[in-house]
This record gives C-alpha cells, sequence and structure tokens, in this order.
C-alpha cells in the first residue's frame, strides 16, 4: 500500500509539473498585456497568506474593475 501511495505522489508531481510547463508555454505565445494579466493571477492564487476566499475576491475584483488588465 505505501508502494501504491508513493508512486500515486511520484504521478502527481510529474503531472503539476507537466501543467506548469504547459502553462508557461502558452503563455509566452500572449501579448504582453495578457501575460501581466496572468502574473498578477497567478500572484494572488500562489499567495499563502490569503485565505481562499480572500482569493477568490480578489480575483473577481481584478475581472470586474479590469484591474489587471488596466493597471
Amino acid at each position: 500500500l505505501q508502494d501504491k501511495f508513493e508512486a500515486f505522489k511520484k504521478q502527481v508531481l510529474a503531472d503539476q509539473k507537466a501543467a506548469e510547463q504547459a502553462h508557461k508555454a502558452k503563455v509566452a505565445t500572449l501579448s504582453a498585456g495578457a501575460q501581466a494579466a496572468d502574473a498578477k493571477l497567478e500572484a494572488i492564487a500562489d499567495n499563502a497568506a490569503l485565505t481562499q476566499d480572500q482569493k477568490q475576491q480578489q480575483i473577481a475584483a481584478a475581472f470586474q474593475g479590469n484591474v489587471i488588465f488596466f493597471t
């Protein structure tokens, strides 16, 4: 059972790495403004100091006020 769990953890990490690489490749094809918006959204999502509710509020506010796109 422990071996299966370790294999599962390795697969999860590999999948996360693949997703991050695919995201990075896609972002590289976007305009500078879209890249900046993506960076701001990612910064919110990755901020460990924020609760999930705070993250959702900040992301929603960014889209509603176009804050991330026009600042």
